[in-house]
């Protein structure tokens, strides 16, 4: 019988070009780097905790946190902007395990050094997913701030748990997954040192439509129909822009995270599109 995969079997450390980089990682095959979004408190056990065993029975499967998320690095600074240094972590982590080329997750604000990585060093990058990434411009349809991102603004500035449960229940349509996702990111956000080295990485953030038309890998976006954080609209705006992607879209009872409301569906999906 298989060992359960647990946040503890699983955490492992790299040196990324100086960079101390902690990881999640289980099965063998094809590498699958999965990068949890840099949102406050976001780490990638906490994202992606729902599809390691599913996606580690096919490849070899990295949950990774950037710095300075979850266990990654507390102490580098960086003042360039934030998607070239982000991507430039991802290389090196690549160079660090001796991985010349992997399949790519990022989602929502995770996405973002994917695509720049994609960009930058296409030969590092096989497919890429994505879930509703942000830093897509401005909504057609929906006021700004989205409800969302307001009330994830609004934690980073008093991370109490009443402000944290105010976001999850905006991301997260389903009420029976919020418990855990809830206290896994309330314990990452007060972790030592982690509110302190937020500002750290300095940097400018660019926005994704400046370059996302040089991204030629395979990508498959998904979103939720029923997203208050990402509004939908912005799918568009992507699949417009890239040359080779295609779109999946939840119905109405999915939020802004896919991979974790609709676990099953969303394992097939993209087990189905990264070996197609």
């Amino acid at each position: 019988m298989a060992m359960a995969l647990t946040a503890e079997n699983t955490s492992r450390y790299a040196d990324a070009n100086g960079v101390r980089v902690h990881y999640h990682e289980a099965g063998e095959g094809s590498p699958l780097v999965c990068v949890a979004a840099t949102a406050f408190g976001a780490t990638a056990w906490g994202q992606n905790r729902r599809n390691l065993h599913a996606l580690s029975q096919r490849f070899r499967t990295m949950l990774l946190n950037l710095p300075p998320q979850g266990d990654s690095d507390k102490q580098v600074k960086s003042s360039e902007p934030r998607l070239d240094f982000y991507a430039r972590v991802l290389r090196d982590f690549l160079d660090a395990l001796g991985i010349e080329r992997a399949h790519f997750y990022g989602g929502s604000p995770g996405a973002g050094p994917v695509l720049k990585l994609a960009a930058l060093h296409p030969e590092r990058v096989g497919r890429i997913v994505i879930d509703a990434p942000t830093g897509l411009g401005k909504s057609l349809f929906n006021p700004m701030p989205v409800e969302g991102a307001a009330y994830t603004a609004a934690f980073g500035r008093d991370p109490t748990m009443e402000r944290l449960r105010e976001v999850m229940e905006i991301q997260i349509s389903r009420p029976e997954l919020r418990e855990e996702a809830i206290e896994l990111r309330y314990a990452a956000a007060h972790a030592p040192g982690y509110q302190e080295a937020r500002g750290n990485i300095s940097g400018p953030m660019e926005g994704l439509l400046n370059f996302i038309n040089r991204v030629a890998a395979p990508t498959l976006i998904i979103w939720g129909a029923a997203d208050r954080d990402v509004p939908m609209d912005r799918a568009l705006a992507a699949m417009w822009e890239m040359p080779n992607a295609r779109l999946h879209l939840f119905g109405a009872g999915c939020g802004h995270w896919p991979q974790y409301e609709r676990a099953d569906e969303w394992n097939r999906l993209v087990i189905r599109f990264l070996t197609d």
